[in-house]
């Protein structure tokens, strides 16, 4: 007879360290993984690490292990380092206007009929009234210029957030759940490609581990190119403002068990 058992489950301590020893690493397919508490730097090459409160960041290392380090070579446009915010950890701030970060276009493709995706972070969404609340801001994107399998994915000054594709009208799949602002929620999309024509079939968002029901919008509207972190659109209206703490992108979709797994971590580790 097993010690603990579903009616019997583990004491909330083994949980607890069961949760911090898993790591994104242990599911295949890991394509990206940002962490805000580890791998700053102030050169796009490398340089000295960034430590200091409202330090600029100009490299943010991955490690998954694909070194797609995520880059900003212009130093007005650097999201900033925050000491001790969430659950006593630093995390990266985005001040909604003009900051973002490059070099990550192989861990954020093109979405079509051969594309899998799984993406989940945890982050605190500052709705600001200046972000539109049509495209929202952009915490991610993968795009080409009048593509219609350009897309990206971020949170409504509504506190919606929306997985947005480039392909013409009710090809935006929008939240049910209304996010706080600044507020830490872990949120997070999967894209199979091979599972229908509509968007709904193919597009799911989550709130933690929980499927959200599709709500269908507009997805047309400007787009332009580019594979960032922390916008949506060149528009100021679609650029992401609030705190990032952590980002793990898969190359594939994820089974509902390994998806719990990511969101247990993330939401233990970050007191969510």
């Amino acid at each position: 007879m097993p010690l603990y058992s579903a009616t019997c489950p583990l004491p909330k301590n083994q949980m607890l360290r069961r949760h911090r020893s898993f790591s994104p690493s242990n599911i295949a397919g890991l394509a990206l993984w940002l962490n805000a508490t580890t791998g700053l730097f102030d050169a796009t090459s490398g340089g000295n690490a960034v430590t200091t409160n409202a330090a600029s960041v100009a490299r943010w290392e991955d490690q998954s292990g694909n070194s797609r380090h995520a880059t900003q070579s212009i130093s007005g446009y650097r999201a900033t380092l925050r000491t001790s915010v969430q659950n006593s950890k630093n995390i990266i701030r985005f001040d909604g206007t003009d900051d973002f970060f490059t070099g990550v276009a192989d861990a954020l493709p093109l979405v079509n009929s051969s594309t899998r995706l799984t993406f989940f972070m945890a982050c605190l969404p500052d709705l600001a009234s200046r972000q539109a609340s049509y495209g929202g801001g952009g915490i991610i994107r993968g795009m080409q210029t009048d593509s219609s399998e350009g897309w990206y994915f971020g949170v409504r000054s509504t506190g919606k957030f929306a997985f947005n594709q480039n392909s013409g009208s009710n090809a935006c799949i929008v939240s049910t759940s209304t996010l706080t602002t600044n507020t830490a929620y872990v949120i997070g999309s999967v894209y199979d490609g091979s599972a229908g024509i509509t968007p709904s079939l193919r597009i799911k968002n989550f709130l933690s581990s929980t499927e959200e029901t599709d709500v269908l919008d507009d997805g047309s509207g400007g787009w332009g190119s580019g594979e960032e972190i922390g916008r949506g659109y060149t528009s100021s209206s679609y650029y992401f403002k609030g705190d990032l703490c952590e980002l793990v992108i898969y190359d594939s979709v994820l089974s509902t068990a390994n998806i719990q797994s990511v969101v247990d971590y993330l939401k233990s580790r970050w007191g969510i």
